[in-house]
């Protein structure tokens, strides 16, 4: 199956109330894990490779290694730059063949962040593939005690509106909870990211670490999830209060 945007497989998981995943890749056998795992369960996925990845020698071989493997599947496999650090990054993906960017300019100034994301939108739309952007930060579980524990870096609901109507972006990724990795004490990360729908609001596509709690770790999986996946996006398991 050709690699391709995911807009239309998230658009379709809206509909049909199960989530898409996204797992991040480092290297060729973990690919085809990944891979072999999504062909199992007949889901379509993201497979990302974080920012620092494309700066490195052999940055070409290995994203067409992905995009080769892609193609063989059977499943629709999107390519995506994760946490894009800048333009000129989320341009080099591109021209690498990626199908969709995420440009991260959440630590950056709201109208700063806004400016570039705008331009990563364009670049990306001009080829046909999806722009994601970042609102909030979500940071790591080491910085808690000073970052999340004081309530710092969540997103703005007030400024999320404005965000997506001003930049183009195709969806959100927004920090509501809180952190990632291992923290202190009983934390836990939700980070939802929203997908433009319609032009209108949005609603959640998928969450990037699952809390890690007893009650969600043995919840089976909702009736309304897709016969093609497992994972069931309702507001219930990806807060941890279902």
């Amino acid at each position: 199956m050709p690699l391709g945007s995911i807009g239309n497989e998230l658009r379709k998981a809206q509909s049909g109330r199960y989530a898409v995943p996204c797992f991040d890749t480092f290297e060729m056998m973990g690919t085809q894990g990944m891979l072999a795992a999504l062909e199992e369960k007949r889901s379509p996925a993201i497979v990302a490779v974080y920012a620092g990845t494309v700066d490195r020698p052999g940055a070409g071989a290995f994203s067409a290694l992905i995009r080769a493997l892609a193609e063989e599947a059977t499943v629709p496999i999107s390519l995506m730059l994760d946490h894009g650090a800048s333009y000129e990054q989320c341009i080099k993906a591109l021209r690498l063949g990626f199908s969709d960017v995420m440009y991260d300019g959440s630590k950056l100034p709201l109208e700063e962040n806004i400016a570039t994301t705008l331009l990563v939108a364009r670049a990306a739309h001009a080829v046909g593939a999806c722009a994601e952007a970042e609102l909030g930060h979500v940071g790591v579980g080491a910085e808690y005690e000073v970052f999340g524990g004081q309530r710092k870096g969540f997103t703005d609901p007030a400024v999320v509106e404005r965000f997506v109507a001003e930049t183009g972006v195709d969806f959100l990724a927004v920090a509501m909870a809180r952190r990632m990795g291992s923290t202190r004490g009983n934390r836990r990360l939700t980070w939802i990211s929203w997908m433009r729908s319609g032009g209108g609001w949005t609603s959640p596509w998928s969450c990037t670490a699952a809390p890690a709690s007893p009650r969600s770790s043995s919840r089976r999986p909702s009736p309304t999830a897709s016969p093609r996946s497992t994972f069931s996006p309702t507001w219930g398991s990806l807060l941890g209060t279902g």
